[in-house]
């Protein structure tokens, strides 16, 4: 097979091992091109690997490795980069072709372990970078070279983004940050224009308490020349990159990395000129072409065993993939050694002190708001209080349930506001193990949670479902039954709708509230409005970190990645100490189990 160039490319059958974003970029571009496709995916999660299979028609679905090398001619690896050397080999072993996301490897010698497998099986190994194939990065690379703005002196790049604050990035506080997820992108640009030896590399980072760094600048010295790679992920900066010379520069306009335009500067800017490409899509199709030829040189010199000049390594791909490794474990290395004198202790300390809510009751393991979750949940030593929802019945009832829609969980079809009490009290829920159980109503719910109340100091949280239906009197009858059994000092009652949260207050001054809402800062905003007494963020939406003329305040913050009993989603490792950056004092979890369990680790057991 050859390509419009007249270049022999090889037809592949790809393995994906991982799912995620960029596995769903990957399946994108492979059904667009025809020569490829996707014969198997792997994922320790079994389930999202069906998921991922039955989406893209995928033929094997596992979560074992080996099954997937059996079918395949490559594998694309998108897994946590930890994982990535380990893969390869295995892959590289059984003679695939690996094509790897970055970083490939988190230790320079680690890196040449791969490709020199890669040379001795006939494969090709190759770190995802579209950038580096793209017409317009290759002509930039050109121009910059020729002469046109003189010796280059310094080369600037930038890559920033805004990453949630649940993400792997932000949460593995070892393989986490900026420069382990970006840093490969700016080190490129970097290598390519004043080459591989560095005399020096060092780094100025902004850290979160658990040791990830969200910001970082990395400078190289060159002797004559310089360079600095600027990456983020809770800072935006502008994402360009500016090559300067003796005699001009080129300025290459954000997203520098996706280049379809660059412009030479000089002196007179009279004399500019500008240069345009065309970019298409993600340019992970430039990535795939040349893959596919490297495959199809690798299937035809190991066939004829025949070396290639540089043993297969042309141009400098191969340098620039250990360069950066090595660059990557200087970082760690000295992050490492950085946080372990300076804020581990801290970290575990502060991580013990955030109070821990079951949200919906213990929500994993028993169907969520149900007497059974809330029973589960009352049970666990060291729990702070129990989360559950609000809304009207047909005729006036308040009972517990979240969605607006009676159908993810029971066996109804309806509304609740469409329904009679009688009627909802029909419906069932599946318990698992062949048993049911039913919608409480607000009055069965303190009924059985006083006890624990009076007893242990449990608080309740008590959502009012008004964003939706408005609910007319929801306030007023909750706020009767919580005097009625005597709970008033015990219960926080929160809202998405502010003027819920207002007319509470009005009802009863003395009243605790908590302003929901996803972003942290839509919480302060409307919060203030109406005087609510906590703020009640998503994890998600920690996009701000809190004022200092709120320190002290009670911030809840409640989580959406966490399975729900017989749900489709997996389970994550919580990461409380994550939270505490933004002012969080409280966590609304699933899995209040695992978070106790974890707050009850002495700080020794937790450093080892």
């Amino acid at each position: 097979m050859t390509d419009n160039n007249g270049e022999r490319k090889m037809g592949l059958r790809f393995g994906v091992i991982g799912t995620g974003s960029r596995a769903e970029k990957f399946a994108k571009t492979i059904r667009r091109q025809k020569e490829f496709e996707i014969t198997a995916i792997c994922d320790l999660n079994l389930n999202k690997a069906k998921r991922y299979a039955m989406d893209h028609n995928v033929k094997l679905a596992t979560d074992k490795i080996n099954d997937i090398l059996e079918v395949v001619d490559a594998v694309y690896i998108t897994t946590p980069p930890a994982t990535h050397v380990d893969i390869a080999k295995e892959a590289l072993l059984s003679k695939k072709h690996v094509l790897c996301e970055k970083p490939l490897a988190l230790a320079e010698d680690r890196a040449d372990m791969l490709f020199t497998l890669a040379d001795v099986n006939d494969t090709v190994i190759m770190e995802v970078m579209p950038t580096k194939y793209c017409e317009g990065y290759r002509e930039l690379l050109k121009v910059a070279k020729s002469g046109k703005i003189g010796t280059i002196m310094d080369v600037e790049a930038s890559y920033t983004k805004l990453t949630p604050t649940n993400k792997r990035e932000i949460t593995d506080e070892k393989y986490g940050g900026a420069v382990v997820e970006l840093g490969n992108y700016c080190i490129l640009p970097i290598i390519d224009l004043l080459g591989a030896a560095y005399n020096s590399v060092s780094f100025h980072s902004l850290f979160l308490s658990n040791g990830v760094d969200t910001y970082s600048k990395i400078y190289f010295d060159y002797g004559k020349a310089t360079a600095t790679a600027k990456v983020g992920l809770e800072v935006k900066s502008e994402g360009n990159l500016v090559i300067s010379g003796t005699k001009g520069s080129i300025y290459v306009p954000s997203p520098w990395w996706m280049t379809s335009k660059f412009q030479v500067r000089y002196e007179d800017p009279k004399k500019n000129e500008t240069f345009s490409y065309n970019f298409a899509d993600t340019g992970f199709q430039y990535e795939l072409d040349e893959f596919s030829r490297r495959a199809a040189e690798a299937e035809l010199f190991g066939k004829q065993n025949i070396r290639m000049e540089n043993g297969r390594r042309k141009g400098n791909d191969e340098l620039i993939s250990i360069r950066s490794a090595r660059v990557i474990q200087e970082f760690l290395k000295d992050r490492f050694k950085t946080f372990e004198e300076t804020g581990v202790r801290e970290h575990i300390e502060r991580a013990q002190q955030v109070k821990i809510w079951a949200h919906r009751g213990c929500s994993m393991y028993n169907p969520e708001n149900t007497l059974e979750a809330f029973k589960a949940a009352a049970d666990l030593k060291g729990l702070t209080g129990i989360e559950f929802d609000i809304q009207m019945t047909r005729d006036g009832e308040i009972v517990v349930i979240h969605d607006e829609s009676v159908e993810r969980t029971t066996d109804g079809i309806r509304e609740v506001k469409d329904y009679k009490l009688s009627e909802i009290r029909a419906l069932t829920i599946d318990a698992g193990g062949g048993m049911r159980t039913n919608v409480p109503t607000l009055e069965e719910v303190l009924r059985l949670l006083k006890p624990y109340c009076i007893k242990t100091g449990l608080l309740l949280n008590i959502e009012l479902k008004t964003g939706k239906y408005r609910y007319k009197g929801i306030e007023e009858k909750a706020l009767a039954l919580v005097r009625k059994y005597e709970l008033s000092n015990y219960v926080i009652w929160s809202s998405f709708r502010a003027e819920s949260i207002k007319h509470i207050k009005e009802l009863d001054p003395k009243a605790k509230t908590g302003m929901l809402g996803f972003y942290l800062e839509d919480c302060i905003v409307y919060g203030r409005k109406v005087g609510a007494d906590a703020l009640h963020p998503c994890v998600a939406g920690l996009n701000v970190r809190l004022p200092k003329y709120l320190k002290g305040v009670t911030v809840r913050a409640w989580n959406t990645d966490e399975p729900f009993f017989k749900g489709k989603v997996s389970l994550k490792e919580a990461h409380l100490e994550r939270y505490l950056d933004f002012g969080v004092t409280d966590i609304f979890t699933n899995i209040p189990e695992m978070y106790l369990k974890r707050k009850t680790l002495s700080i020794n057991d937790a450093l080892v």
